[in-house]
């Protein structure tokens, strides 16, 4: 049985991978400009700074799981927060690789742009 502590613990530990892989994907910002938000707190569970808004373009929800996973179209949504940015759901099953949904419109946008292969 999954404890509330737990959960938070499994979800604060996804949001610190996205943080910490954003952080080396992006070398040239400084790390307060990528930060994870406290568990329980309201908003952006990654928080951007405007130059990292400008320089990576997207927002971020994270969801981590034991099994299964239905709420993919609601974070999505939760993390479309700023017409600006690209809404990415990262969503995790327990002993599964975390995984990035975003709409196939955003997607095809991206890759338009040249976006994942910079």
């Amino acid at each position: 049985m999954t404890t509330v502590r737990s959960a938070k613990s499994k979800g604060a530990r996804l949001q610190n991978h996205v943080r910490d892989g954003l952080r080396e994907a992006f070398p040239e910002l400084e790390p307060g400009d990528i930060t994870s938000c406290p568990m329980g707190s309201t908003g952006e569970d990654i928080r951007l700074s405007p130059l990292a808004k400008k320089v990576i373009g997207l927002e971020f929800e994270c969801k981590a799981r034991k099994t299964g996973f239905t709420p993919v179209y609601a974070a999505l949504a939760q993390a479309d927060r700023e017409e600006a940015l690209t809404p990415i759901a990262v969503i995790r099953q327990d002993r599964k690789k975390a995984l990035v949904v975003l709409s196939l419109d955003d997607f095809l946008n991206m890759i338009k742009e040249g976006k994942p292969n910079d």
